[in-house]
């Protein structure tokens, strides 16, 4: 896998290496996700690759969270399969995460806190767009 750093990328100002949209975050107060890392197979984060994400956590507003890489789509798409890798359970405090994905659908990257033991995204970073 190509290694790309995402600070590096936003330094020198060539996000459109790997199609990055501005970051967008919303969290909890005393939560947050940082991504420190995002390797792609290809450069162009193109359907059918994989790409890992490398960050860490804090999560202070709840005693345990999922922490999931997954795609929106902006449009219609179809169900798609959960990976074990793209996911990940955490407890509050902070950690560092890898998570995983193979991009197999067009729309915007993410990694998001989900309630435990299930529910909905209760905060999370959008950090690039895919599969276009």
């Amino acid at each position: 896998m190509r290694k790309i750093s995402l600070c590096f990328l936003i330094a020198i100002g060539v996000l459109s290496l790997i199609g990055c949209a501005s970051l967008n975050s919303q969290f909890n107060s005393g939560d947050s996700i940082v991504i420190r890392e995002v390797l792609p197979s290809t450069s162009h984060l193109k359907l059918g690759d994989t790409v890992v994400v490398r960050g860490q956590y804090t999560l202070q507003s709840q005693p345990k969270a999922r922490l999931g890489l997954s795609i929106t789509t902006s449009g219609p798409s179809r169900p798609t399969a959960v990976s074990p890798a793209s996911q990940m359970m955490i407890s509050a405090g902070s950690g560092a995460f890898e998570l995983e994905c193979t991009i197999q659908q067009s729309g915007s990257l993410h990694a998001s806190f989900y309630e435990f033991p299930g529910g909905s995204s209760f905060g999370g970073i959008y950090f690039a767009d895919v599969g276009y």
